[in-house]
């Protein structure tokens, strides 16, 4: 289990997996009353816990600028400032 902190928002991201997940992919946010729960259920035969948890990331990075008021959708990325680097600098590096 993990606690994340948003601002004034906490989140628990419980890593449980039952014995077989129901699609190939799900994610389940439950409201607290402090804050949120979110379940990530998932084909361990499609997927690797290492790639969950990069999309967790990127999930929880995406919230982390939607709760910021001064932040518009038009200015929201999924890439993290090191992602977009790493992909404009190194990967397309055709010189």
């Amino acid at each position: 289990m993990v606690d994340i902190v948003l601002g004034d928002k906490k989140a628990k991201v419980l890593l449980e997996f039952p014995p077989f997940a129901k699609c190939d992919l799900s994610f389940y946010v439950v409201p607290t009353k402090k804050s949120a729960i979110l379940h990530a259920e998932y084909c361990t035969d499609l997927f690797e816990k290492e790639t969950i948890d990069k999309i967790i990331s990127a999930y929880m990075y995406v919230l982390s600028q939607a709760l910021n008021e001064n932040t518009l959708i038009k200015d929201i990325s999924v890439l993290t400032p090191e992602e977009k680097g790493k992909i404009l600098n190194e990967f397309n590096d055709i010189l």
